[in-house]
């Protein structure tokens, strides 16, 4: 149902070719290259969407406390990503065409 509600694939499909964009343009425009970044799948995607609601839902003081399992235990969110991709994911996300033609 998470699927269709939200339009299918071609809707995860299209959030990871902006995101993907966006974060190359980004690197582009400082020049530099993040190592740490890479291109992001229609399921990672999926998953970063699911984990974004499921916080909202499930409030926690911070955000790493999803991914710590020592504090509190969200499986859920822990075996979906790790709290390094969540990040890169985060600081990339885009939902609209960052270069202005779609």
């Amino acid at each position: 149902y998470f699927n269709l509600l939200l339009g299918g694939d071609e809707f995860f499909d299209n959030l990871a070719k902006n995101t993907n964009s966006y974060a190359t343009l980004r690197q582009n425009v400082i020049n530099k290259h993040d190592s740490y970044w890479s291109p992001v799948s229609i399921d990672e995607m999926k998953a970063y969407v699911g984990i974004e609601i499921y916080m909202s839902i499930y409030d926690l003081p911070e955000t790493n406390d999803y991914f710590l399992a020592d504090l509190i235990k969200c499986p859920i969110v822990q075996q979906a990503m790790t709290w390094g991709r969540y990040k890169k994911i985060n600081q990339y996300f885009h939902v609209s065409d960052p270069t202005g033609i779609q």
